[in-house]
Parts: C-alpha cells; structure tokens; sequence
C-alpha cells in the first residue's frame, strides 16, 4: 500500500494536524492575538497568502513591518501567541489512534521522535505539559529544518534510513523524508498527497502497516 520497506527501528513523528488536532489553532492563535490591532487581519492574510510566510518570529516580524510598530511589539506579540497555542492545545483532541498507536511503538521498544516546526523551547514546554515526553527518545523544532533534523536524529541513532519513517501530514514531512531515503507515511489531511493517493487515517494502524504489530 505504501511501499515501506521492512524492519522499521526507528519512527518520527510530526506534531500538529499528526499526533494533534492543533492545526486550526497554529493560524488561527495570530488573529486571535492581533485582532484589536487596526488592519491586521488584512495583513495577515497577505502574509499567509504569500510565498513563504515562516515561522511565528517572522511571521510577527513581517507583521510588525508592514504597520509600522516597534519591534518590541513583535516580541510581544510573539509570547502572546505562544501562550495562546500553549493554552488551546492543552484542550484539543489528540488526532485518531495516536495514543494507541504511541503506546503500541513504545511496548515494542521502537524508538520514537518528534521533528516539527515549532519553535523547539515551546515545543518541548508542550509535549512536556502532555505528558508525551517518555515516549520519544528526542523532541526536536525550529527553527532548523525538519530535514536538518531528521538527519541528526540518523546520525545520532545510527540507523539506515531504509529503517526509518516519518509520519506526518505536511509537505515538509514528506520532503524530509525523500531528501534523506527515509520511508513516509502520510496521515490525515496529508497536503502532500493529490487526491486519491494513500494515507492513513487512523494511527492505531500504524504499527501494523509497520509489520511491528
């Protein structure tokens, strides 16, 4: 179905719209924190509409520019946001089968990790608020590449990417793993895949589709 190969040893895993259902609240937490600032959902939307809109420093950044506010106004819109996300994430859902699936991989002695593109302090202020730290080897964010990451996790691991696979529904997932020979599962709304094309939408099968379960 997917065309893994076998004898998986190592899983990494994305975090947002993957083991969360947090992917509304990434965007919609810099309208919440800008909204009684003149302007700022058009420039958000001209930010977001753009080529590459970057991470939440410079997403705060362009957005402090094009109005003309102090930098220190993006410094503090930037905690704002990150408090927004923290607080809203700590009530959503996780997404399908993640649990299950995390539980299953970490009774078999996989090892896991997590490589997003959040900023790697408040990433790990998170998995930590979740509790979801015992079950990766390592947690790793912004602002370097998921890519850069990914190769680390390799190289530290000692692991054959052939052995490796990357779960996630971004883009950047799915090029993470194909610059570095890893395996890619795609899962959930999985923009990297044209309609059609497979991706799992429950995790609870994952450590089957693995042949590990």
């Amino acid at each position: 179905m997917f065309g893994l190969d076998k004898n998986i040893k190592c899983v990494v895993f994305d975090f947002d719209g993957t083991l969360v259902d947090s992917n509304h609240i990434k965007r919609d937490g810099f309208y919440a924190v800008t909204q009684d600032i003149p302007g700022s959902h058009k420039v958000l939307d001209n930010i977001f509409n753009g080529p590459s809109p970057g991470d939440r420093h410079a997403i705060f950044k362009t957005f402090t520019e094009y109005l003309g506010l102090a930098k220190e106004e993006g410094l503090t819109l930037t905690e704002r946001y990150s408090q927004y996300c923290f607080e809203e994430i700590m009530n959503c859902n996780y997404m399908k089968g993640a649990k299950t699936a995390l539980n299953t991989l970490f009774d078999l002695n996989i090892n896991m990790f997590m490589n997003s593109a959040t900023p790697q302090n408040a990433l790990k202020t998170v998995v930590d608020a979740m509790e979801l730290s015992p079950y990766f080897r390592g947690v790793y964010g912004g602002p370097i590449a998921k890519e850069k990451n990914l190769l680390s996790i390799l190289n530290s691991e000692q692991v054959r990417p052939c052995n490796t696979v990357v779960v996630g529904d971004g883009q950047d997932d799915a090029d993470s793993a194909i610059k570095t020979g890893c395996n890619f599962v795609p899962v959930f709304e999985a923009r990297s895949v044209k309609d059609g094309g497979d991706k799992l939408d429950d995790l609870a099968q994952l450590p089957a589709l693995l042949s590990l379960a």
